[in-house]
């Protein structure tokens, strides 16, 4: 129990007074900032314990530094005073028992200091009361000093909760907000991949409708349509996957070195016919034979044929596109310069996030999905490289920079030459499978065309029984079937002793690598997705031996 000084009324009154007065602390300091804390802190300690000397430092949680308050009277605050004694308190609070007193030398002179700690090892801060003569302090201002140490140390910890919680409110608000604009460039991305998908399927519907009314006549005009057509739906199928392969990171490049003029020539080949309808005029810089980079041909002539491509829908017709090449120190620069409408500023970087539409209206009409510039920023950096976009605002064109690291090697690999196959000698039997009727009835037609002997099925138990009965040469099935699909189809054909020799292969619109990683674990030779180009399918089927099929 504390001894309270004095037994008459008036001095028990004043301490109780006083313990009121430091209980009632977190009260006053509600919503106030560190800094009042510490004041007032200070001011109640210097009328309740009745000390010479007051010295407070709370640790503040929004800095992370102490603020530090010493009180020689009632009403006025010493900041030289406070940054004298801050570092021998604490040494002193960390080294030594709560009861013993700090003999210091100060500003007033030689004080005894009670020193209480605030948290383990001081890590709140401490406070301390100074007196000239250590006599003069009571038991029971020793307790009171305890008092307003705890007092202190809850407030200290309360203030970081709220810290803790203001923070966390404000990463959640983030968090919803990049949510929803995440959503909104979803929904965005999902009405704009519905357009497009809109765009050449009504040319589709259109041919179809004028091939039954009149077939023979209109055929000519309406092949180049449905091949237009057909080939952008694949284009924008495929960059879906393209994209959806880097994300998950199960894209596969395949490194070699490489002559940087070819890339660019590949590149101009691909986008061509989107430059000439434009009427734009494409000027190359001729690029030394020596300047090579290492990476997949394939991969970076995509990067520069959707930049090209870019250009000349973002420029107005008859417009110019110039492509720059140089080597800067260790890497070779490509840039693209076009005289189009230019980005806004605050686009620059913005333009190559996934599914982004910035606010520029294409000149040929075709906006496309927002990813063909994600598209390059991933396979730049994949190859090491970086991507750039410049411009000085709206009506002053735009420049695209790509950096992509020198190969080190001296010579570039050669394409080889496959070799060709011997005359064949008989028709290649082909077993087409698909539960899409449809799909596997004009492959067959198309098959029958090129002069091969087809048989179809629509489900993998028929195309079971008709592999045993017409021992194909070529089985071509999907994979999403019902009941049996192309994959149990794939192995119940390899348990036969017959399939030694026969090509399996997938023609489907599962086109990712775990996919055809599944494809070759059940049997099946070739993988093509869908809508597979004739040339494929003719080199698939051409590869049969030479002693055993004819491919007409």
């Amino acid at each position: 129990m504390v001894q309270v000084p004095g037994d008459d009324a008036a001095t028990a009154n004043r301490c109780l007074r006083d313990v009121v007065a430091l209980s009632t602390l977190p009260a006053i300091w509600l919503g106030a900032e560190m800094p009042r804390v510490a004041e007032s802190l200070a001011a109640a300690l210097f009328t309740t314990v009745s000390p010479d000397l007051v010295f407070v430092a709370l640790r503040d949680p929004d800095t992370g530094r102490e603020i530090t308050v010493a009180q020689t009277d009632r009403y006025h605050t010493d900041e030289k005073l406070a940054a004298e004694l801050a570092r021998p308190l604490f040494a002193w609070a960390a080294a030594h028992d709560a009861e013993e007193l700090a003999a210091l030398a100060c500003g007033p002179g030689m004080m005894h200091f009670a020193v209480r700690s605030l948290g383990y090892e001081a890590e709140l801060g401490i406070i301390a009361a100074g007196y000239r003569d250590p006599e003069s302090r009571t038991q029971f201002q020793s307790t009171l000093l305890g008092v307003g140490a705890a007092q202190a140390a809850s407030q200290v910890r309360n203030c970081m909760l709220l810290r803790a919680l203001r923070d966390a409110a404000a990463e959640n608000a983030r968090l919803v907000a990049d949510l929803r604009a995440e959503d909104q460039r979803k929904n965005e991305f999902l009405a704009t991949l519905a357009h497009e998908l809109r765009n050449p399927l009504a040319p589709l519907r259109h041919a179809l409708e004028l091939l039954e009314a009149d077939g023979a006549r209109a055929l000519p005009r309406l092949h180049g349509i449905m091949d237009r057509q057909v080939k952008h739906l694949v284009r924008l199928v495929d960059d879906l996957l393209e994209i959806s392969r880097i994300t998950h990171g199960t894209i596969d490049l395949r490194q070699e070195d490489l002559k940087l003029g070819d890339i660019l020539h590949n590149a101009a080949e691909s986008s061509a016919s989107l430059i000439a309808a434009a009427r734009h005029k494409l000027l190359i810089q001729p690029v030394a034979a020596s300047l090579r980079v290492r990476g997949d041909g394939v991969r970076l002539a995509q990067v520069f044929c959707n930049l090209l491509n870019n250009a000349a829908r973002y420029t107005d017709p008859g417009g110019e596109i110039r492509v720059e090449v140089a080597q800067e120190g260790n890497e070779a620069v490509v840039r693209v310069r076009d005289t189009g409408m230019g980005i806004a500023p605050g686009d620059t970087e913005r333009i190559f996030e996934m599914f982004t539409q910035v606010e520029r209206k294409p000149r040929l009409g075709v906006a496309g999905l927002g990813i063909g510039l994600a598209l390059v920023k991933r396979l730049v950096e994949l190859h090491g490289g970086s991507v750039q976009a410049n411009s000085d605002g709206r009506g002053k064109g735009s420049t695209f920079a790509v950096r992509l690291p020198l190969a080190t090697h001296a010579t570039a690999a050669e394409p080889r030459q496959a070799p060709l196959p011997a005359a064949p000698a008989r028709a290649v039997k082909v077993l087409a499978v698909d539960d899409n009727v449809d799909a596997v009835e004009s492959l067959g037609m198309l098959l029958e065309m090129l002069g091969m002997d087809v048989r179809i099925a629509h489900d993998g138990r028929a195309g079971l029984a008709q592999f045993e009965a017409f021992r194909p040469d070529v089985v071509i099935l999907d994979i999403g079937m019902p009941e049996m699909d192309g994959y149990e189809l794939a192995r119940r054909i390899r348990s036969h002793a017959s399939s030694r020799g026969v090509k399996l292969v997938a023609l489907t619109g599962w086109g990712q690598d775990i996919d055809r990683g599944r494809c070759f674990e059940s049997g099946i030779d070739h993988h093509l997705t869908k809508p597979a180009d004739i040339e494929d399918l003719q080199a698939v089927i051409g590869s049969v031996g030479a002693d055993e099929a004819f491919v007409g």
